[in-house]
């Protein structure tokens, strides 16, 4: 009776131990999808569409460096005085699949009249962060300073958005604005 007891208790043993392994597997299954049930701001982004649009709404003329940290203080041109005078720009980038990534934008002064760009009224900073999306489909307004032109004359801004890796997803000119230098 021993020999014939000895298989079957193996066997219940096995069982046993399959049961288990089969209820961890099932857990470690569902816990992603509980997780995100409970949580759904942490389900990654699927990317089915990617792309983004940027606008540029509206110009505050004549605001320091100084005065634009006031307004956003955890943000910097670099290299800027406080005293220096420019103009902050309100842009609105509309996102699809970029849930918590880093968008970044860089900003080019034209002239106008010829469209030529003022080799030295670039973006301060190689790109800036200025938008994080939190969703897949995403719409965020941010402020981005820009310096004045240091002579008279007619001009606009170039805004270009860029991924983290630096792939181009849109730009917007300004309108164009006039500075006129005592």
């Amino acid at each position: 009776m021993t020999e014939e007891a000895a298989p079957s208790r193996w066997l219940g043993g096995a069982s046993t131990l399959v049961a288990l392994v089969s209820a961890l597997v099932a857990l470690a299954l569902s816990l992603g999808s509980t997780i995100y049930t409970f949580w759904p701001g942490l389900t990654p982004d699927p990317k089915t569409k990617v792309g983004a649009t940027l606008a540029a709404l509206a110009m505050d003329r004549n605001v320091s460096y100084g005065d634009f940290l006031l307004r956003v203080p955890l943000r910097g041109a670099g290299g800027a005085r406080p005293a220096q005078e420019g103009n902050v720009f309100y842009l609105r980038a509309k996102v699809e699949g970029f849930k918590r990534e880093q968008l970044r934008v860089r900003w080019f002064t034209y002239e106008s009249h010829n469209q030529t760009r003022l080799a030295r009224l670039g973006s301060t900073a190689p790109l800036e962060e200025i938008f994080r999306p939190q969703a897949p489909v995403n719409e965020q307004i941010a402020q981005v300073w820009v310096p004045a032109p240091g002579q008279t004359g007619d001009y606009f801004v170039r805004f270009e958005l860029y991924t983290g890796g630096n792939v181009l997803l849109s730009y917007v000119d300004s309108r164009p604005f006039h500075i006129e230098q005592a």
